[in-house]
């Protein structure tokens, strides 16, 4: 009967999730940019975010020397979360108002971190850079105040639907919205019913302002369409040339004309690509990064992260959190992903190189002795051989071409000693025969010309095929912003051909 035997081993565990590590992570936090030694929760929460990649320490900078911070997405950490509770059941932090500030024995740890100049060296640089300028002032934080009915759920719901997050609330378009916005309005003890509604919104990025119209109910246009107006239209009054993008159809957040495809740009997110459970890639759709930031109040405490649209994607939470939290997973995964491609690259070309070889070696009765099947880390050429097969057996390609040397000398003199013997007219005839072969020659090398010019007019024709569904692709794209009730002047919407403006 077989016995099955179990040895106990120590499993790495990345530094980040290291409980001692993330406890002085978060204590030098609150010294180093918290006022007094204390930070509230949502600061530490940020600059644990921050810490993690020097483009963050970058922005992070810039915000306190600004006095403003401008995020369009960060996220909170279930690592040092665990950390503050570990931390403060080991006294060494104490519990605020809104956070939490350092007990005596929690600076005097910190005191031994700043000390020692090898610990935690990247860390307090990072934090040294931000400094204590950022405060919780700053947090642009804004409260919906008002009684039952008053209209705070119809004000957050109309903001998910301008971004196109609606899906959140549990369905699409105008499905996901109330009555209210959509079919009638009580006023004085009667309904009116409502025949046009739309909503307007203002969002900033990096600078940069757009505004952004979508209609709830109004006839003949899709609630798919999304108008875009890149200037402030709400605050300063300003106008714009409208830009129409659509969603919640194919392509609407890969293509340029897809709404989210623009919405991530305007964010300055550059969303990664994860498995999708039918074992292709896929994008980390910006409705997924939604879904943890915003909680919708009947179903949104169901999870920690709730009301999650499906797109397939294969252990989506997991992936959620990897981004938010800004793990070096995704980077690990693409430069996995490229360097198989690279590796099945480089197979692909060895095989090809080897059989090409290999077939023109046998064509040649050429034996390739020494040649490996599979690329390796160290190749040396010298030690590949080629024996040529003849009668006499296998000899290297020295040895044969002596051989032949020696047989060429044999037959030109045995050619002398027949020209002298051979009758007149034959040798005319032979003239005649080897003209009649270089004709044939040179005609043959003309026609291999022109197979060149067709083989290079075919992949100019490929490459124009490609480029001509690629337009097929952006026109299909204008196709559906027409039908959803963009007024785009397009050539295809005139039955006019784009490419010869031919009706």
């Amino acid at each position: 009967m077989a016995t099955l035997k179990f040895t106990s081993r120590p499993s790495p565990v990345l530094t980040e999730l290291r409980p001692i590590y993330k406890i002085c992570q978060a204590l030098l936090i609150m010294h180093l940019t918290g006022r007094g030694d204390k930070c509230s929760l949502v600061k530490l929460h940020l600059m644990n975010w921050a810490i993690k990649t020097p483009p963050r320490v970058e922005t992070m900078k810039l915000a306190a020397d600004l006095g403003q911070i401008t995020l369009p997405v960060w996220g909170f950490d279930p690592a040092l979360s665990m950390a503050l509770n570990l931390a403060y059941s080991d006294q060494l932090i104490e519990p605020t108002t809104t956070g939490f500030e350092l007990s005596i024995k929690g600076k005097q740890l910190v005191k031994t971190i700043m000390d020692d100049k090898s610990v935690m060296v990247e860390e307090k640089t990072a934090l040294l850079k931000i400094g204590k300028k950022i405060t919780e002032d700053m947090r642009n934080l804004n409260i919906i105040r008002g009684r039952n009915s008053a209209g705070k759920s119809t004000i957050v719901h109309s903001i998910l639907y301008a971004l196109g997050m609606e899906q959140l609330l549990g369905a699409q378009n105008d499905k996901a919205l109330t009555y209210v916005l959509k079919d009638y309005v009580e006023y004085g003890g009667r309904k009116c019913f409502i025949t046009r509604s739309l909503v307007m919104m203002e969002l900033e990025s990096n600078g940069k302002t757009i505004t952004v119209t979508r209609k709830i109910r109004e006839e003949k246009v899709d609630p798919r369409l999304v108008e875009i107006q890149e200037c402030a239209v709400l605050t300063k009054g300003e106008q714009a040339e409208p830009l129409y993008r659509y969603l919640h159809d194919g392509g609407s957040a890969q293509i340029e004309e897809g709404y989210y495809t623009y919405l991530e740009k305007f964010l300055g997110l550059d969303l990664p690509q994860v498995p999708h459970k039918s074992g292709t890639q896929t994008k980390l759709y910006l409705q997924y990064i939604f879904a943890a930031l915003a909680i919708e109040q009947k179903r949104g405490w169901t999870d920690y992260i709730a009301n999650l649209p499906y797109f397939g994607v294969r252990d989506a939470r997991i992936k959620i959190v990897d981004y938010l939290v800004g793990t070096n997973v995704f980077e690990l995964d693409a430069k996995r992903a490229r360097l198989d491609h690279e590796s099945v690259q480089l197979n692909t070309a060895w095989l090809d190189i080897t059989k090409a070889l290999s077939n023109d070696a046998q064509k040649n009765s050429i034996q390739v002795v020494n040649l490996p099947t599979a690329p390796t880390a160290v190749f040396h050429a010298n030690e590949v051989s080629y024996l040529k097969r003849t009668a006499l057996g296998p000899m290297s390609l020295d040895e044969y071409k002596n051989s032949q040397f020696q047989a060429l000398l044999r037959l030109q003199q045995e050619e002398t000693k027949w020209k002298d013997a051979t009758p007149e007219a034959t040798l005319k005839q032979i003239e005649a025969e080897t003209e009649r072969l270089l004709r044939l020659t040179a005609a043959y090398e003309a026609t291999l010309g022109e197979l060149t010019l067709h083989r290079a007019s075919r992949s100019a024709n490929t490459v124009h095929l490609k480029q001509a569904q690629d337009e097929l692709i952006k026109n299909k794209a204008a196709q559906k912003l027409i039908n959803f009730g963009a007024s785009l002047d397009l050539s295809i919407a005139k039955d006019v051909c784009p490419a010869c403006h031919q009706d």
